[in-house]
């Protein structure tokens, strides 16, 4: 006859999912039982849990990482240079009227630079519909392409 232990073949996972370290083992603690998964990113977590099966830890730890979607292609905005922030030139003079920044969202929807833009000591601001896909190029609240927006 087979205990538990001899008969168990579980190999703990570790994959980079949507710009995310995803990390899941066996739960050391052999009475409760389960999978324990954690959801890092630059070596913090930012979410964890406990869950029945290999296959829920999995899904849920995902889900972590994909809190932030494109509306229109469905990227995943969590990866780096997935967002492509505009900035206006509030001096309607200069000879630079915009600007762009690559970057992407952390897990709670922060906008985070990958690539600052240069905005060179002058007064520039965003506007709420500001952050484009990179993968679609199409706004995140207007669904405009870039092109659309600019009326080229």
């Amino acid at each position: 006859m087979m205990t538990t232990e001899e008969n168990h073949s579980f190999t703990d996972i570790s994959e980079n999912y949507c710009g995310y370290e995803i990390y899941i083992d066996e739960n050391p603690d052999r009475w409760t039982g389960g999978y324990s998964w954690s959801t890092c990113r630059n070596d913090e977590v930012v979410a964890s849990g406990l869950e029945f099966t290999a296959d829920q830890a999995l899904q849920e730890a995902k889900g972590a990482a994909q809190t932030h979607h494109c509306p229109h292609c469905k990227a995943c905005l969590n990866e780096d240079f997935s967002v492509r922030r505009e900035y206006r030139n509030q001096d309607e003079s200069s000879d630079t009227p915009e600007t762009w920044g690559d970057g992407h969202y952390d897990h709670e929807g922060t906008y985070l630079p990958d690539e600052p833009a240069n905005l060179g000591g002058e007064d520039w601001y965003c506007f709420d519909d500001s952050d484009f896909c990179r993968q679609c190029d199409r706004n995140l609240v207007t669904g405009k392409s870039i092109v659309e927006e600019r009326k080229i």
